[in-house]
């Protein structure tokens, strides 16, 4: 869970213009535009039925090194969750990610059975996070853009993106090991 001694990491990811590029602002976040507080608050969503709508995580290493965040939602109407990942920069290209997004993928589909599907949408020049799913399993089953004017946030340039989904029945015919 994100916790207080998380906040200034957070506010480092998100305002790194290599990390925030792949999500449409080129020169990271405005700082200013950044409400840490509330991230403590929703670092985990309980729904009024008990449910857990959405989890936002710090990624550390086992020696409490802050490397990343990482989010789950829980699925929307038709059973599609879409987790997020972010990693400083310095920690990509090790394989940490890989294991992260099976973590979350694995978790989406234990942690809410109604769950058909789990959903990327990468920017369509972030080649390594493509590959990275195509190679768990995913499908590309359409593109989007977001225009500028799509955000109320400062810096935002607009971003094409993939939408890759993998299935509950492919991750587990195949099993989170084999991919």
């Amino acid at each position: 869970m994100i916790e207080r001694r998380h906040l200034d990491h957070l506010l480092q990811l998100w305002t790194d213009p290599q990390v925030m590029s792949n999500v449409g602002f080129p020169l990271g976040l405005h700082p200013d535009d950044i409400d840490l507080e509330s991230y403590l608050s929703d670092a985990e969503e309980i729904a009024p039925t008990g449910r857990i709508r959405g989890i936002h995580m710090a990624v550390e290493l086992k020696d409490g090194t802050f490397i990343g965040e990482a989010k789950i939602a829980s699925p929307d109407e038709q059973g599609v969750s879409e987790p997020d990942v972010k990693l400083l920069p310095d920690y990509w290209g090790r394989g940490l990610g890989t294991e992260i997004v099976k973590l979350l993928i694995d978790e989406c589909f234990s942690l809410y059975p109604d769950c058909q599907a789990v959903q990327f949408t990468p920017n369509i020049e972030n080649t390594s996070a493509i590959r990275l799913y195509c190679g768990l399993g995913s499908e590309v089953v359409g593109d989007g853009f977001s225009p500028p004017e799509a955000s109320s946030l400062r810096g935002f340039a607009g971003v094409s993106y993939l939408v890759m989904q993998i299935c509950r029945e492919v991750w587990e015919e195949k099993g989170r090991n084999e991919l």
